[in-house]
């Protein structure tokens, strides 16, 4: 048996199988194959030359060539993923569980990381409604800010998708242009706990105060990948750099959703960082390279520079393996070390 109302057109050529139904009004293309227990609603077109698998349901009109099944009837390929899709359901619900148990415990550790915070900070937030990335920024300065009531956010629509930290009220020079999370997400706690003065990443203190001392104002722009391993290094320095030196404004730019400035830039690798537009470094930077950077191009203040004379016993330079090694048994012995290497290992 099979239902066809009133008013239904059926082109020339076109197969219809058992118990399918057809509401009025609806008008069916030639050379069209339809399955069984299939139903169509009324008033709506199927095209030419469809396939309908059976036991579909199909509320809406069907271009020619379609191969549709389902219900509601959607392109066949789809409809073979969701069926993956539904058979994964437990073991993705599983996931799902573990996942949102991770976050709680997460959300604990930066309850208690927070908890000791001085200043109060908000997300100053500025976004196009329309970016695609809208949701994902939002959710995640959202989460970070329900974990201490010294954070909050504010959000107002702009062209793009940044952020600036504000430290009670009022600047940190801090900026970023990208969804801080991956291997940023860690640049983005230490932002705050460095402008709270409670970082664990900032050098010794002669080294702090050759930062201090650089002339300004310096604006520096740091392209990075959110899977790039050695951009957080390079972010978190020059953001340290920043919470010393008020003179210095540092922002972190995700090159994926900031694909045109890379293109026009000619940026091969990351993270490639941008001293007022003249770029001076890209790839893997320690804090003190960078700040060596920095100094070339523009000077310090010497009335601002230690000068305190430091005497040591013994003074290793470079920071190869023997380098690395010969301090740590000289130290053993007692004696006062210093090492002068633009890196270690």
């Amino acid at each position: 048996l099979i239902q066809i109302a009133h008013n239904v057109e059926v082109g020339e050529h076109t197969v219809i199988a058992a118990q399918a139904g057809i509401a009025g009004s609806a008008k069916v293309g030639s050379h069209a194959m339809i399955g069984g227990q299939v139903g169509v609603a009324g008033h709506i077109k199927l095209g030419d030359r469809i396939q309908v698998g059976a036991q579909s349901g199909i509320p809406n009109h069907v271009e020619n060539d379609a191969v549709i099944m389902g219900y509601p009837a959607v392109p066949s390929k789809e409809f073979a993923r969701q069926v993956v899709y539904v058979k994964r359901l437990p073991e993705l619900t599983r996931t799902v569980k573990a996942l949102e148990r991770e976050i709680e415990a997460l959300k604990e550790q930066l309850k208690g990381i927070f908890a000791g915070l001085n200043a109060n900070y908000t997300f100053d937030i500025s976004i196009s409604p329309a970016h695609e990335s809208r949701q994902e920024l939002l959710d995640l300065l959202g989460d970070v800010a329900s974990c201490s009531d010294k954070i909050s956010m504010r959000v107002s629509d702009g062209d793009g998708l940044e952020f600036i930290l504000l430290k009670d009220g009022a600047k940190t020079g801090i900026k970023f242009r990208g969804v801080p999370n991956g291997h940023e997400f860690t640049s983005l706690l230490l932002a705050i706990l460095n402008s709270d003065g409670k970082g664990k990443n900032f050098p010794d203190e002669s080294i702090c105060n050759r930062v201090k001392a650089l002339n300004g104002p310096i604006h520096l722009t740091t392209y990075v990948s959110l899977t790039c391993t050695n951009c957080p290094d390079v972010v978190q320095a020059l953001n340290a750099m920043t919470t010393l030196n008020p003179q210095i404004h540092h922002e972190m730019v995700d090159g994926a959703i900031n694909q045109a400035e890379v293109d026009a830039l000619k940026i091969q690798g990351v993270p490639s960082v941008f001293a007022d537009g003249k770029l001076i470094h890209v790839g893997r930077g320690e804090f003190g390279e960078l700040l060596s950077k920095l100094e070339a191009q523009y000077g310090i203040n010497e009335s601002l520079t230690e000068k305190t004379v430091k005497r040591y016993d013994v003074v290793v330079v470079g920071g190869g393996p023997a380098g690395a090694s010969s301090p740590i048994y000289s130290a053993r012995k007692g004696l006062s070390v210093a090492v002068v290497a633009e890196r270690i290992g």
